[in-house]
């Protein structure tokens, strides 16, 4: 957490800021699994929900999207 952090505050110090877009997504397999069950759609389902933040001067701050991608 803290190197990506540390990485974050170099790019949006840096000139490149204005025109750049960061996805930052991890995998929390091993424990720590989602407290929300996958929706059944079929057979196999959808699978469990991946974190997945977007930092860019672009996003809208503090916006969460709730909508669900098949």
């Amino acid at each position: 957490m803290q190197w990506t952090l540390q990485q974050l505050q170099a790019l949006t110090g840096g000139p490149d800021w204005p025109s750049t877009v960061v996805f930052i997504t991890w995998d929390d397999f091993g424990g720590w699994y989602d407290h929300v069950a996958p929706p059944e759609i079929d057979g196999v389902g959808l699978g469990f929900r991946v974190p997945l933040l977007v930092v860019s001067p672009f996003a809208k701050q503090g916006y969460i999207l709730h909508d669900q991608w098949t």
